[in-house]
């Protein structure tokens, strides 16, 4: 358990690791980051599946950000 008591999935890797990038600093790091929290993290057209407690949702890859390059993953 957690400290808000939530159980962790089964499955779970016991460390996470965090890909963060610099994003600017002042109203630039701001513009850029209040997009992700304005909106949620992902958008429900983006869930294409929710099925015994494993969401399926597509994704852009942030490195080479294609359009055309949608990737699926499944939690």
């Amino acid at each position: 358990m957690n400290k808000k008591d939530l159980p962790i999935p089964k499955g779970a890797r016991p460390k996470w690791v965090v890909d963060c990038a610099r994003v600017g600093a002042g109203i630039t790091a701001l513009k850029y980051l209040s997009r992700y929290l304005y909106r949620g993290v992902i958008s429900e057209s983006n869930i294409v599946a929710n099925q015994d407690g494993r969401v399926t949702f597509k994704y852009i890859n942030g490195k080479t950000k294609s359009k055309f390059n949608w990737r699926v993953l499944t939690l």
